[in-house]
């Protein structure tokens, strides 16, 4: 699950489409991709979202 968020938050798509699409703030999105927050800290929540989407996509 890890590598495909990770995948998610490298690849080209924006913070506003992912938030749009996802309801994950893209506030949350933007401190992941600068590293300003940690895939560890986010809910489970969150982590299940962000790759269910990436599997979707």
């Amino acid at each position: 699950m890890r590598k495909e968020i990770q995948s998610l938050l490298d690849s080209n798509i924006s913070a506003n489409q992912i938030e749009r699409d996802t309801k994950v703030s893209k506030a949350v999105i933007s401190k992941l991709r600068n590293k300003q927050r940690n895939l560890d800290d986010i809910t489970l929540k969150t982590a299940e979202t962000l790759y269910e989407y990436y599997i979707n996509k």
